[in-house]
């Protein structure tokens, strides 16, 4: 069974399933200690899978766990460096909370690098392009973002 035994208790051997089941629980029923529970399942299946990883970050920050989020995202891109999407996530995230760093400068500076990594590895990435030039116009590099 899927989801069997006591309740709460997740069983299955598939990473993509249990990820699927965990975002379902996560953004259409705000279960998120039980879709922390499938993601994390699927993570001990195949500690490899990207897709789980990202998942468990947005969790994580929508959570307010800031610290775990990040580490999920690092861990992410470690485990899928050639994947334009793991940097994507990541420089997102230093984007978002740019405005809560110390140094909001260095901050978006890590982003864009983050970004441009994302945009090298897939240059047809509309979304890397446009979050590349969101950074840019934050860091008042107005040419350099209208060209993004």
């Amino acid at each position: 069974a899927f989801v069997g035994g006591p309740p709460g208790r997740l069983e299955g051997s598939n990473p993509f399933l249990l990820q699927a089941l965990g975002v379902l629980l996560h953004r259409h029923r705000s279960l998120h200690a039980q879709a922390a529970a499938a993601l994390k399942a699927a993570l001990a299946v195949r500690p490899r899978h990207a897709a789980s990883w990202l998942a468990l970050a947005r969790l994580e920050e929508e959570r307010g766990r800031f610290g775990g989020a990040l580490r999920c995202y690092e861990r992410a891109v470690s485990v899928q460096p050639a994947n334009e999407v793991t940097w994507h996530a990541l420089g997102t995230y230093h984007m978002r909370h740019a405005h809560s760093s110390l140094n909001s400068t260095r901050a978006l500076e890590i982003a864009i690098s983050y970004l441009e990594r994302a945009t090298a590895l897939n240059e047809r990435n509309v979304f890397c392009w446009q979050a590349q030039g969101v950074v840019l116009a934050r860091l008042g590099r107005l040419d350099a973002a209208s060209a993004a």
